[in-house]
């Protein structure tokens, strides 16, 4: 046939492609009760040339890859994961039985009981400071506990070993704040915290004991510094016994903002963003000689006198406030 004599339009006029029955054997279906049924399962999908379309390559792919995940880990993780666990489940049996001073007061009760001072425990050890705590362990679990903790295989741990694995490590952040605390008591910049340094920083006259009239002021200082001096006994708190007495506190409390929001409170830190941001310590009105008005945060208040005017004044221009005419607390506004 002479292509050249065919009519350009029916030259090259496309024809549609030959359907396939690939639908109709998919949709080949009716209602019987409520379930839809094949009308005729022999029906298979074919190409549009007639032939049974077939499985490529990859059709396997999914299986082999779900061969090749490992159906266990092995046994060296299992054994860290069953370490972990075991610390894990002791530190919130300690937190529920002591609180947020639950690990502190176990530690107390460790060294009040290292009476050789060599500041390690044994299985023996660890079950009579327990039961003092009032969170008795059978013999098989304390024995379990000591060989997680016991690197070296000795049968016995070192005081600071135990707590350290118990409170787990403490991050950049909580430390800072921790230092920034132990500042503010350290008012001589001496490194170590006595009686005189928490004079003017505690205030004994809310104390509910004193208050109470059952022990005096100045036991009541006494009192507040010996929560910290839990090493040496000897009525100063380095900087050590202070960080470890908050590391303890640490291990019961998960969110970083929340430990940086209950310094900064406790210890009257200014700062903070978002909703660390300090709200313990005072603030005032202050009125100035222009006529203008300005809600001012006493930076330094602990120990401070809010009654006394002059002092309160003080420390407003210590801390750059100047022209005032006037100052009253914000629960006067």
């Amino acid at each position: 046939m002479d292509v050249t004599k065919i009519p350009f339009e029916e030259r090259f006029k496309t024809k549609p492609p030959q359907s396939t029955n690939a639908q109709e054997a998919a949709t080949r279906v009716y209602n019987r009760n409520g379930v839809l049924v094949r009308s005729d399962p022999f029906v298979e999908p074919k190409d549009r040339f007639g032939n049974s379309f077939k499985q490529n390559k990859f059709a396997d792919a999914p299986r082999e890859l779900t061969q090749a995940v490992p159906t266990q880990l092995p046994p060296e993780r299992l054994q860290r994961a069953a370490a972990t666990d075991r610390i894990s489940q002791f530190r919130e049996k300690v937190l529920e039985r002591g609180g947020s001073a639950g690990i502190h007061s176990l530690s107390r009760i460790f060294r009040l009981m290292d009476t050789n001072d060599d500041r390690r425990i044994g299985v023996e050890e660890l079950q009579i400071a327990l039961e003092h705590y009032g969170l008795p362990l059978s013999r098989d679990e304390s024995e379990k506990l000591i060989h997680t903790i016991d690197k070296d295989k000795s049968g016995k741990v070192s005081i600071t070993e135990f707590l350290l694995a118990i409170r787990g490590t403490i991050n950049q952040r909580r430390q800072q704040m921790i230092d920034m605390a132990y500042g503010v008591l350290d008012k001589t910049g001496n490194g170590v915290i006595t009686i005189d340094d928490i004079v003017g920083t505690y205030n004994v006259k809310h104390d509910p004991d004193v208050l109470a009239g059952t022990i005096p002021p100045d036991q009541a200082l006494e009192t507040f510094l010996s929560q910290f001096d839990t090493i040496d006994k000897d009525g100063v708190v380095s900087k050590q016994e202070f960080t470890d007495y908050y590391r303890n506190v640490s291990a019961s409390i998960d969110n970083d903002d929340y430990f940086e929001l209950m310094i900064r409170n406790a210890w009257h830190i200014p700062g903070g963003e978002g909703w660390c941001e300090n709200t313990s310590n005072a603030r005032v009105l202050v009125v100035f000689k222009d006529r203008s008005q300005k809600v001012v945060m006493i930076k330094n208040d602990l120990g401070l006198d809010l009654h006394d005017r002059s002092a309160v004044l003080e420390a407003l221009q210590s801390q750059g406030i100047t022209n005032i005419q006037n100052f009253q607390l914000s629960g006067e506004i």
